[in-house]
């Protein structure tokens, strides 16, 4: 065989290789290109505020960036094992709380190319929402994961917009004692808090249950299999099965009051007498 055709040969078969793996990947996202691109252009740069308190923690096999749930790690599931097991990212290693700011970098859909280049255990059908968070380093940055499938522009924004919004949530809930806001920003439960105050500590439920117990409204927000939170007239009153770190948060300690200092005398005005000094005992 000559030169020629052995290069021929290996182009061709190169080729076919490739189309194998593309047709081995196919495309998860529903969107055309052009809506893919516009928003894709739209979005990037764009800045936010978190809408509700995150977890972030490892982004399964990846070390190069974290992961960004509202949930707990162990709540949701995303990927399986080919026995059925679920794999899971890890333990959060901390809370970003409600009202960071944050960056949109990048909006990574599922298509057949970006499939093909992520790896194999991590969420891979899904789009990747790549974040800068303010204060952080670059060098790492946050995944968002969205997991409905889109097939307008319209459906993205609005999946968006549950965890992220244009203004700063908090001053809403600024006048809420102070209880609650460290529940919200630390991702814990209080009882007492109102139910809009829970779904930004402890993100938005799998099921709710409804009913009228004796007159009165009580819904039970079910997370997982195995934790449930029950609110009465829309305020959480109870929970059962969520980890340690979902104990009622205490409110910070009040500083301490300064004492105040004397008054200063009016000009022209006498000094204060100093105070009697105790005679002596004599002998």
């Amino acid at each position: 065989m000559s030169e020629s055709k052995r290069l021929l040969w290996g182009l061709s078969l190169l080729l076919g290789l490739l189309v194998i793996a593309g047709l081995g990947c196919p495309s998860y996202t529903l969107l055309s290109v052009k809506d893919q691109e516009a928003i894709q252009g739209k979005q990037a740069k764009q800045e936010y505020f978190l809408k509700l308190s995150l977890y972030h923690g490892p982004f399964f096999v990846y070390d190069d960036r974290f992961y960004l749930s509202e949930r707990g790690f162990d709540e949701r599931v995303l990927i399986e094992s080919p026995g059925g097991d679920p794999i899971l990212p890890g333990d959060p290693l901390g809370v970003l709380p409600m009202g960071t700011k944050v960056t949109i970098r990048e909006v990574e859909f599922p298509t057949s190319g970006a499939i093909s280049s992520r790896k194999l255990k991590s969420p891979r059908h899904f789009t990747w929402v790549i974040l800068d968070v303010a204060g952080q380093p670059v060098e790492k940055p946050f995944v968002l994961v969205l997991t409905p499938e889109f097939t307008a522009v319209s459906q993205f924004e609005r999946s968006l917009g549950e965890y992220l919004v244009k203004e700063d949530p908090r001053p809403a809930f600024a006048s809420r004692p102070p209880e609650e806001l460290q529940a919200i920003a630390s991702k814990t439960l209080w009882k007492g808090m109102r139910a809009d105050a829970l779904q930004r500590s402890r993100g938005f439920p799998d099921r709710v249950k409804r009913a009228f117990e004796q007159g009165v409204k009580v819904e039970r927000w079910q997370y997982g299999k195995t934790r449930e939170v029950v609110l009465k007239e829309d305020v959480v009153d109870s929970w059962a099965g969520f980890p340690a770190q979902a104990e009622p948060a205490s409110a910070p300690p009040a500083p301490p009051t300064p004492p105040t200092p004397p008054a200063e005398p009016a000009p022209g005005s006498p000094a204060p007498a100093s105070p009697a000094t105790p005679p002596s005992a004599t002998p």
